[in-house]
C-alpha cells in the first residue's frame, strides 16, 4: 500500500516528488 500511496501522494501533491528527486532528478530527467 506504501507504494500506491506514494503514488497518489505524487498526483496530489507533486510538491512532495520535487522534494525527493529534487530539482536535479527533473532536470536530469529531462
Amino acid at each position: 500500500h506504501l507504494l500506491i500511496n506514494d503514488v497518489v501522494s505524487s498526483l496530489y501533491r507533486p510538491s512532495v516528488i520535487d522534494i525527493k528527486i529534487g530539482p536535479s532528478g527533473l532536470e536530469a530527467s529531462d
